[in-house]
Order: structure tokens, then sequence, then C-alpha cells
């Protein structure tokens, strides 16, 4: 049996459906991470509002990384993160709030909407999340370091074409801009990328070989930098394509059936 120094798992839509639930299979997955102690944690878009609820459940003893891969959290504190002046991304932000998209902001260990709208409201209603409105005027955003922007545009395809023409040519070198499709976009510093979060976290740990677990199109660097790229059955095709070990069964029960027979072997 191989051992691997850690095992960096994606979470929405690797180990979380659309509707976020945690089920008996999650209650067996942590419970089977406990048993075989396996150095276990979370590499994901979410920032720390929305890793918590994992944290919690799972209890990883390691760092968790979050803002796709740029910020590391560790008992509730930042040990570190890549963050991006707010300043040139101003245009950016009002054209997208003049046509009512969400806007999500981090900083820190902070999650912020920028302002209210009915798709906010849903988000508060169905996943109790975005709650902190906060919207920021010229002088105050001109003054933030951002860890993360989220954008989505519940109404139209396409029109975040339009949001993201506004940045500064000479500043998108400095960013990830991560189109997840035709409605949403995460925004990062350049070096926020799940594959170089996950070489920093493996340096930071002293680690030297990992797994890592994915489903979509912005694993394929991370599944690539690991020793073993697992992808759950319901994975994008691409990243089913550089994946070492494809799992028979989508989500949670894939990644579990998958650590069985890695740990049990």
């Amino acid at each position: 049996m191989v051992l691997y120094d850690l095992v960096a798992c994606d979470i929405d839509g690797t180990l979380l459906d659309h509707d976020e639930q945690l089920t008996d299979v999650h209650q067996q997955l942590k419970q089977f991470i406990k048993l075989k102690k396996i150095p276990f944690t979370f590499v994901s878009g979410r920032s720390w509002p929305g890793l918590k609820k994992l944290i919690d459940f799972f209890e990883p003893e390691l760092p968790v990384l979050g803002n796709n891969g740029g910020t590391a959290y560790y008992n509730e504190r930042v040990l570190w993160t890549h963050s991006f002046s707010a300043q040139p991304l101003w245009q950016a932000i009002w054209t997208a709030s003049q046509l009512d998209m969400l806007i999500v902001y981090t900083v820190g260990m902070n999650e912020y909407a920028y302002k209210y709208n009915d798709y906010l409201q849903n988000q508060i209603d169905r996943f109790d999340r975005y709650k902190t409105i906060w919207t920021a005027n010229r002088t105050e955003w001109s003054r933030l370091n951002l860890d993360k922007i989220m954008i989505i545009d519940p109404q139209k395809p396409g029109r975040i074409d339009s949001v993201l023409k506004t940045i500064p040519i000479n500043f998108r070198e400095k960013l990830n801009i991560i189109r997840y499709n035709d409605r949403s976009v995460d925004i990062t510093a350049a070096q926020s990328d799940k594959a170089l979060g996950l070489k920093d976290l493996m340096e930071y740990l002293g680690a030297k070989s990992a797994i890592a677990c994915g489903d979509d199109l912005n694993d394929v660097d991370f599944l690539k930098a690991a020793d073993l790229g697992i992808a759950v059955a319901n994975a994008h095709p691409d990243l089913c394509s550089v994946a070492d070990v494809l799992c028979e069964k989508k989500g949670a029960e894939g990644i579990l059936n998958c650590l069985r027979k890695i740990y049990e072997s």
C-alpha cells in the first residue's frame, strides 16, 4: 500500500452536490478518514464563511485552502494569502452592480455582498450565506486588498463579458480569472491557483506525496500537480482525461470508495 502525506479534496461538485446537504455518506467518509488517520483537507474556491460548515463537520487537522488555493486557513485564522488591490476593479464592480449581478468579495476571514438583490435573498434563504452587505464607496474600495471577488449574473448568459472587459489590460496579468460558465466568474490574485496552493501546502507541511480529488476544469492543473489525481464520476470529461483514477460513483460516495481501495488494499 502506498501511503500519501496529504489528501486534498475539492468541495463543490466533488464532495457536495448542488443542494449542498451533508448526508450519511459524508458521515461514513468522515469516520473512515478518522479510522485510517488520513491526512485529509480541502482545496476549494470557497472563502472562510463557506468553508466553515465543512470544517466543523469533517474536523480536518491540517490547514484548509480557500479562494482557489490562494488562502490558507488554520485554527480560524489566515496562515497566508495572496491578495490584490481592489482599486483597478472599481469599474468592473460598478458595471456588475448596475446590471444587478451578485457581487461577493472576500477580505481576510470576512465575506461581503456588495449590494442586495433578489438573487442574494435566494442564496440567504437556501444556504444562509452572503448575509453581510457592504456597499463600499469608491474611496473605501480603493483602499481594500481583496482575496477574491465572485460575480454571478442570474439573469442573462454572456453579460459577464461586458464586466470583464472593463478590467484594465495591464492589471489582468496580476489576476487569475476563472470562468465557471457564461454566468459566473471568480477573480483572485494570479498566484491563487489550486495547483500552486497544493505545492505551497505540501512545502509547509513537509509532505512528499499528495492525492488531489476534483470534478471540474479548474481542477485540471490541481490533479496534475498531485502524485495521484482522482476524478469523481460526475467530473468534466477533460478532467477525467488527466486523472489517474476515475471514481465509479459521483460525489462523496465516489471519494469514499476510492479512498477505501487505496487505504484498505
